[in-house]
């Protein structure tokens, strides 16, 4: 991941101070979290929850009302770091209306883990604005080759 944003830099030679304080910091702060078979896509919509009609009749349940919780699309799943669940449930993208409480919510069956959150954040933007600028550059590359090729016909 480093790698990447350091060949990024150096290709379009800018400064190298952000890619060697990750150099640094990254392997301390994200080492030692185990492999975590996650989700990977914990969001509102993949939330599925229904009345479990076996529970409220069940001897000795009392006639409470039990439900049953389950998630769907679990097309993101893998082994990931434990930090990760938490990581994509919170990311901006599920925070873009803030008048919903889930970013309270997920706080109440997911492990909270705000530091690595606030680094993988940090990487995650520089990553985006890394490939946005590598796209521009090659749209605009390919815009000036067809240029060239339609003044040459």
């Amino acid at each position: 991941m480093v790698g990447n944003y350091r060949a990024h830099i150096e290709r379009n030679r800018r400064p190298d101070y952000k890619v060697r304080y990750y150099e640094e910091y990254l392997p301390s702060l994200l080492k030692g979290h185990r492999p975590t078979l996650t989700h990977g896509d914990v969001q509102q919509k993949n939330i599925m929850v229904a009345e479990n009609s076996s529970g409220r009749n069940a001897p000795g349940g009392g006639g409470g009302r039990s439900f049953d919780v389950v998630l769907i699309d679990w097309a993101e799943a893998g082994w990931y770091p434990q930090y990760w669940e938490f990581f994509v449930a919170s990311s901006p993208i599920a925070f873009i209306y803030w008048d919903s409480d889930w970013c309270l919510r997920i706080q109440q069956f997911l492990e909270v883990w705000p530091a690595e959150q606030a680094v993988m954040r940090m990487v995650g933007r520089d990553i985006v604005a890394s490939h946005r600028q590598l796209h521009l550059a090659y749209r605009s590359t390919r815009l000036t080759l067809l240029s060239w090729l339609i003044g040459k016909g």
